[in-house]
């Protein structure tokens, strides 16, 4: 007997949404704006504000890898260093663009996540 098509592909329809609570905590602890963050996913306030509600994430494997490069920054550089406390929110996004392509994942760059914007929130 042979695998049904729905066995196999069961784990990916079951996969586990982002926790959007543990995000905003994220968001907080960077001392990121809600603007910076949704920059930062390359999304509308509106659609970070709306993922905050329950709205469904259409790219949730790509909120999950610019989550893991945010969570890095916290872990790996301890963030939020004194640099980091007394910069304005443009540096602080430069900065955290910074770490994440230095973490050599350059579709986590701002650039790539804006272009992949407008699939992501269409």
């Amino acid at each position: 007997m042979s695998a049904s098509p729905t066995a196999v592909s069961a784990p990916a329809l079951t996969a586990k949404a982002p926790d959007f609570k543990q995000i905003e905590a994220l968001r907080r602890r960077m001392l990121f704006t809600v603007e910076s963050m949704a920059k930062i996913y390359g999304v509308s306030r509106v659609t970070y504000y709306n993922w905050l509600k329950g709205t469904k994430v259409r790219r949730p494997e790509q909120v999950r890898k610019v989550t893991r490069g945010l969570l890095a920054c916290v872990t790996d550089y301890n963030w939020p260093t004194t640099t980091v406390l007394y910069a304005t929110q443009a540096e602080r996004l430069e900065l955290v663009q910074s770490l994440l392509t230095s973490f050599g994942e350059d579709e986590l760059s701002l650039t790539k996540l804006a272009e992949n914007a407008s699939v992501a929130a269409h």
